[in-house]
C-alpha cells in the first residue's frame, strides 16, 4: 500500500461590515466580506454559507437580530446581488474553487426597513466540501 496524503487546508472568514443602516435610505447599504481558502491540495472544493442563526425562514431573507427586533439581509456571490450564496439548495449558489484562493462575499440590506436602533448581528457557518 502506498502512503496516504492528507491535504493541509486554512479557512478564514473576514466578516461582512455593513456600518450604519439609515431607515430612511432609499438605497440598500453594501458590504464586503472575505473567505481565504489556503490549501497545499488542487482537489476542487465547494464553499458553502449557511442561513444563519437568526433566519427561520432560510435564505430568503437571512436575519440579524438586535433584541426583539430583526433586520432583512443577504449575501450574494456577485457585486449585482443577483444570487444568493448558500448551500446550493432553495434557489441559492455556491462557490466552488481549487488550490488557495479568496472569495468576496457581497452583502446587501434592502432599503427601508423600520428598525430602532442598536447593534445587529448574524452568525452564519462557512463550510469548505471536496
Amino acid at each position: 500500500m502506498g502512503n496516504t496524503w492528507a491535504p493541509k487546508t486554512y479557512v478564514n472568514a473576514i466578516s461582512v461590515q455593513f456600518g450604519t443602516y439609515n431607515s430612511y435610505s432609499h438605497y440598500p447599504l453594501l458590504g464586503t466580506g472575505r473567505i481565504i481558502v489556503v490549501t497545499d491540495s488542487s482537489t476542487p472544493y465547494i464553499v458553502r454559507i449557511d442561513s444563519g442563526k437568526n433566519s427561520s425562514q432560510g435564505f430568503h431573507p437571512r436575519l440579524m437580530r438586535s433584541k426583539k427586533d430583526r433586520l432583512s439581509y443577504n449575501l450574494y456571490i456577485d457585486a449585482a446581488c443577483t444570487g444568493v450564496w448558500g448551500d446550493g439548495t432553495d434557489n441559492t449558489y455556491t462557490r466552488t474553487g481549487s488550490g488557495s484562493l479568496e472569495f468576496i462575499i457581497y452583502g446587501s440590506i434592502p432599503a427601508f426597513q423600520n428598525v430602532a436602533p442598536g447593534f445587529y448581528s448574524d452568525v452564519v457557518t462557512v463550510s469548505i466540501e471536496w
